[in-house]
């Protein structure tokens, strides 16, 4: 009975899309680690064997030195990580996917971000290998909400990447352009997801400003990209719609009784994530261990050096993300009165609403896990109801 509500539930919220008169075809993502599936593995471990051999240990692999080729995920590789059907549960049915779990297109640069002079290009395929180590993005909610659509894999495609901030929205927009196709008719996808989390608040620096400050500077950024984007890039014929979506709820972290006592592996035993959010000495109790800690605080300082009790930090954060969404609302809002040519703008706020239930948390107790996907994917399904018409 579940899984056939879950089917009519479905039903309901994709049958008025289909039936209106804006069909989709194709959709894009923009953003960081939140949108792409990073760390969202049921059985990676929060220690350095796992994590060290997923984002460091890739070290070993190939380096392209002169050619482009790591622009493009390369679906057949045998060291990304694939998805096990048995994690989705009733979702699998419900957002219609495959067997096979196919990747969806995933571009990590383009040639702008190439500089010769520089040889960044070593750099940006270390990014790129460490990206496919790390991220799962058919874990990712949007990948669920394409299969909704019945959307093929192809017409999926990421150019979110781990660790940006929103500073590369429009560099990231470029990357679009790599895809053969949508270089060819030089013009956008018709629906794109832009999500960034917490990258632009991990550095420490925040802590010496006001979140007043933080927020204003956050805004004229925000603006500022998203004004180059519509000026620089192409919309699709049939209109590009851009849905902003504001940042998970970062600070229930520290308050979510259900994320704080989820159980993670961490080394030979493990932990619960009221642990790592307590510094518990149980986390150095070898060196081992205390290595294994640091690199997770190190993942966004800011935020995962906040201990549960220093309640002044925890609201410094909680007033900076509530102005973010406020002036994410402003902003997206400013834009789409301005009615350009082909361009239309939602903000999606729901993704804030989101509160996490135990398991929803990848095993990091830190990034969002497939079960917080699903709930976003739910959630994004009723938005594009009452924006597709």
């Amino acid at each position: 009975m579940k899984k056939l509500r879950n089917l009519l539930l479905l039903l309901t919220l994709v049958v008025p899309i289909f039936g209106s008169a804006r069909q989709i075809s194709e959709i894009g993502i923009v953003g960081d680690s939140g949108i792409t599936g990073a760390a969202a593995e049921p059985h990676l471990a929060l220690e350095l064997i796992s994590l060290g051999s997923r984002i460091g240990g890739f070290l070993m692999g190939p380096i392209v030195k002169d050619s482009l080729i790591a622009q493009i995920l390369n679906i057949s590789d045998p060291s990304v990580p694939h998805p096990e059907i048995s994690a989705y549960g009733p979702a699998f049915q419900e957002f219609h996917l495959l067997e096979d779990l196919p990747s969806p297109i995933r571009v990590y640069f383009s040639d702008a971000e190439v500089d010769f002079d520089k040889k960044n290009i070593v750099d940006l395929n270390l990014s790129a290998l460490g990206s496919k180590k790390i991220d799962l993005l058919q874990y990712s909610s949007p990948y669920l909400l394409g299969n909704a659509l019945g959307l093929s894999p192809e017409k999926i495609i990421y150019v979110a990447q781990d660790g940006q901030r929103t500073s590369s929205i429009s560099k990231q927009f470029r990357r679009f352009f790599v895809v053969p196709r949508i270089a060819k008719r030089n013009y956008l996808p018709e629906l794109i997801f832009i999500s960034y989390t917490a990258n632009d608040f991990c550095s420490e620096d925040v802590l010496n400003q006001s979140s007043k400050q933080v927020v204003a500077n956050y805004k004229k950024i925000l603006r500022d990209q998203l004004v180059d984007v519509r000026k620089t890039y192409r919309a699709n014929p049939k209109g590009t719609h851009v849905v902003y979506m504001a940042p998970l709820n970062v600070t229930q972290i520290f308050d979510n009784d259900a994320l704080l006592n989820s159980r993670v592996p961490f080394l030979d035993g493990e932990v619960i994530c009221l642990d790592l959010r307590s510094h518990s000495p149980v986390l150095t109790q070898t060196s081992l261990r205390t290595k294994a800690f640091n690199a997770l605080l190190g993942m966004c300082p800011s935020i995962l050096k906040t201990k549960i009790t220093d309640t002044n930090r925890i609201q410094h954060f909680k007033n900076i993300f509530n102005g973010v969404v406020q002036a994410q609302a402003q902003v997206v809002a400013e834009l789409d009165s301005a009615q350009p040519d082909g361009w239309s703008f939602s903000h999606f706020k729901d993704s804030n609403d989101l509160n996490f239930d135990t398991d929803d948390t990848a095993n990091d107790c830190f990034h969002p896990g497939l079960g917080a996907h699903i709930k976003l994917a739910r959630r994004l399904l009723l938005h594009l109801k009452t924006i597709l018409h």
